[in-house]
């Protein structure tokens, strides 16, 4: 699709008079509105004339196939009634309308009557305030969610902390020789830890119930955590108590 603009100058002149108080209207191509604006005075549709059987594979072997020529031609029409909203200058003796030299400062030529043109920036307005309401709603429950996710983060690792001090605890409180009385290099298999295959089987994994780990493997396995032993999700870990 390929388009071009074209503009010649033009003035705005009361309905009543058109040789006295004219606008020279400058720049009109950059004004808002009045691209949507122009009445259509061609409009015509030509299809594509089918070519070899080589350049239609070709076409459809890149993804573009030419269904025709589409030829619109809008204008300002001679005698329409426009409202122009900018910059008016006096150069000798005439005065131009143009754009304000402040970027935040609109240039306008439009169709509609100025209660019309107040309307469509109201509601402009309002929408934005709506779109801007929304946004800031979803952000801020975001921002929520995310907090939240982090302070839940931070409760978890606590109360895992908690959990293995008193482990280590126990641990520390506990003989360091097996019910039989031998030292813990003859301990069996069913005594050590299946993770590091070193230290005393020291949890209880829950809801699951396996004894399988010491507090330190226990500790470093990765979220979410697994039992070793059937993979069940573990949802806290208790000491191993020996009567």
């Amino acid at each position: 699709m390929r388009a071009s603009f074209q503009h010649v100058p033009f003035a705005l002149v009361k309905s009543d008079d058109d040789s006295k108080h004219k606008i020279e209207v400058l720049d009109a191509n950059i004004a808002s509105h009045i691209q949507d604006e122009l009445d259509i005075t061609h409009d015509v549709f030509t299809p594509h004339t089918r070519g070899s059987l080589f350049q239609a594979g070709l076409d459809r072997l890149v993804g573009d196939v030419t269904k025709g020529i589409q030829e619109t031609e809008k204008m300002l029409l001679t005698g329409t009634s426009l409202l122009g909203v900018g910059r008016v200058v006096l150069e000798q003796g005439e005065m131009k309308l143009s754009a304000p030299e402040e970027s935040n400062h609109p240039f306008i030529l439009t169709k509609m009557r100025m209660n019309e043109l107040v309307r469509h920036y109201q509601s402009s307005s309002k929408t934005f305030k709506i779109l801007a309401i929304t946004f800031g709603v979803v952000g801020c429950a975001l921002l929520i969610g995310l907090v939240w996710r982090n302070l839940k983060i931070k409760l978890l690792e606590r109360r895992a902390r908690q959990e293995f001090e008193e482990i280590r605890r126990v641990v520390r409180e506990r003989p360091r020789v097996n019910n039989n009385g031998d030292n813990q290099e003859d301990r069996p298999d069913s005594e050590v830890c299946v993770v590091c295959l070193a230290n005393d089987r020291q949890v209880i994994t829950l809801n699951c119930g396996h004894i399988s780990m010491c507090a330190d493997c226990a500790e470093a396995l990765p979220l979410p955590k697994l039992c070793p032993v059937c993979r069940a999700p573990i949802e806290r870990f208790m000491p191993v108590y020996y009567a």
